[in-house]
C-alpha cells in the first residue's frame, strides 16, 4: 500500500494537551481514530504504521504501549489456537469508553463534516488488508526466539500466545532485542547443561518479574573460570613436554 489515505481524524483535547505524550504518539492516536471509523476499532498492524511514518515497528510498539498505559488506547488480541490472528485497537475517551461506543455509528458524527465515501472505502480497505498480524511484525519475536534456540539447542516457537505476550510486554516497556539477547546469554552461561537447564525457556526468561533482574545480573564467572582452568591445563601440558 503506497498511497497515503486521506480522511478525517479525531484528536481529543485530553490527548492533545497531555504532556506525557510525544507529538508522534498524538498523531498515531489520531490515525487510529481515523481507521476506527467503520467498527470503532482499528486492525492495522505495526508494520502498516511503521511504513506510514517511516519508523521501526518497535518504535510503533512503544508508542502504542504508552497510549495504552495512559488509558487512551485499548487492544484486544484475537487468537486462533495459540497464535494471534488479529489485533484490534480501540481509541478511548474519558471513562475508558471506546471512541465509537456504537459500532454502527461512525466516528465522524462528532464532527461537522462527514467523511466522504472514498475515504470510507480507503478505511475499509486498510482494515481488511490488515486483519492478520503482518508477518514482518513477527520478526522481533522470531529473532529473539531463534537466538534462544540457537544458544540452548531447543525448539521454541515464536508464535506461542504466552511467548508473544511476554515479548510484547518487554518491548512495550522500552526493552530492546539486544536486552533480550543479554538476558539469554547471562542465563545460558549460568544454567546450560545444569539442573536449571529446564528454566531456559521464554516463560521464565521473559516474565516481567524475572527479566529486569536477569538484565541487570552480571555475567556468570563460571565460564570465565572454565576458560582459565582450560588454559592452565594446557600450559601445564606444554610444560610437561619441555
Amino acid at each position: 500500500m503506497t498511497e497515503q489515505p486521506s480522511y478525517y481524524a479525531i484528536l481529543t483535547a485530553n490527548v492533545r494537551y497531555d504532556n506525557r505524550l510525544t507529538d508522534s504518539e498524538k498523531i498515531l492516536f489520531a490515525e487510529i481514530t481515523a481507521l476506527s471509523n467503520k467498527y470503532g476499532y482499528c486492525t492495522a498492524s505495526n508494520g502498516y504504521f511503521a511504513k506510514l511514518y517511516n519508523v521501526h515497528k518497535i518504535t510503533v510498539s512503544n508508542r502504542i504501549a504508552n497510549l495504552k498505559k495512559l488509558n487512551y488506547l485499548r487492544d484486544e488480541m484475537i487468537y486462533e489456537g495459540k497464535e494471534i490472528k488479529q489485533r484490534k485497537l480501540y481509541p478511548l475517551v474519558d471513562a475508558l469508553t471506546p471512541i465509537n461506543a456504537n459500532a454502527n455509528t461512525p466516528v465522524s458524527h462528532t464532527v461537522n463534516t462527514p467523511i466522504n465515501a472514498n475515504a470510507k472505502e480507503n478505511i475499509t480497505s486498510i482494515n481488511n488488508t490488515s486483519n492478520n498480524i503482518s508477518s514482518s511484525d513477527a520478526r522481533p519475536h522470531e529473532e529473539i526466539i531463534n537466538y534462544l534456540n540457537e544458544k540452548t539447542g531447543k525448539k521454541f516457537s515464536h508464535k506461542t500466545k504466552q511467548t508473544v505476550e511476554f515479548i510484547n510486554g518487554r518491548l512495550g516497556e522500552g526493552k530492546t532485542i539486544d536486552d533480550f539477547k543479554k538476558v539469554i546469554d547471562v542465563k545460558v552461561d549460568e544454567w546450560l547443561n545444569t539442573d536449571q537447564d529446564k528454566h531456559l525457556n521464554p516463560s521464565t526468561l521473559f516474565r516481567p518479574a524475572n527479566f529486569e533482574k536477569y538484565l541487570n545480573q552480571k555475567p556468570s564467572k563460571k565460564r570465565k573460570n572454565n576458560n582459565i582452568n582450560i588454559k592452565d591445563k594446557y600450559d601445564a601440558f606444554l610444560e610437561g613436554w619441555q
